[in-house]
């Protein structure tokens, strides 16, 4: 998906670091934030997908987080990754719109859990019966993820679908490692009742 459509200007690699695009685009060349898109638009998508049903207001928010992160990237001071301040950005702009259509959300601040929701299913092609219990716990967990807490939410495809380390999980969302943790935690633990809850076995 070409961002600011096709432009005549100096080939990007598909090696080329993050940082070599970031200071292409800073200088003025669009080609390489459309590189940027294409390299992050999935990880961008499965924040948004989380959080927002509606296939074309979805795809307005990321458009919208695409288009701040240009407008914002001069100020972009190679302190951290890329993707760490584009997760940034994607955060905050789903918060807001979080806050705006659900204005009382409650926490569940409770320890523990154990659910890891980036684990694989095991391969099922051969057993059709199997293949279909895992594709309707797929859905299940994709229901449940919408009941989350959108700090818990983000944190969780953050860390289990997207591999943030811890570190990069405390640049992206602005909170110590110690929350990262606690949060991580409670989101699983949240995780957990909203599946045993709603979605039993």
């Amino acid at each position: 998906m070409l961002f600011f459509g096709i432009i005549k200007e100096p080939a990007i690699t598909p090696s080329a670091d993050d940082h070599i695009l970031v200071k292409r685009v800073q200088a003025g060349n669009r080609e390489a934030f459309d590189e940027l898109v294409k390299r992050y638009y999935g990880a961008v998508y499965n924040l948004a997908a989380h959080s927002i049903q509606n296939g074309e207001e979805r795809e307005d928010v990321i458009q919208e987080i695409f288009l701040k992160a240009y407008r914002s990237i001069s100020g972009f001071r190679f302190q951290a990754a890329f993707s760490t301040w584009l997760y940034s950005i994607a955060k905050n702009m789903l918060i807001d719109i979080s806050r705006k259509k659900h204005p009382l959300q409650v926490s569940i601040e409770k320890e523990a859990g154990g659910i890891r929701i980036g684990d694989t299913l095991s391969d099922s092609r051969d057993d059709p019966e199997k293949r279909l219990m895992e594709n309707n716990a797929e859905i299940s967990l994709r229901k449940a993820l919408m009941n989350l807490e959108e700090n818990h939410k983000q944190i969780l495809i953050l860390r289990e679908m997207e591999g943030l380390s811890y570190m990069e999980l405390s640049k992206a969302l602005g909170i110590n490692i110690g929350t990262v943790k606690s949060r991580l935690a409670r989101a699983r633990e949240e995780l957990r009742i909203i599946l045993s809850e709603k979605y039993p076995a």
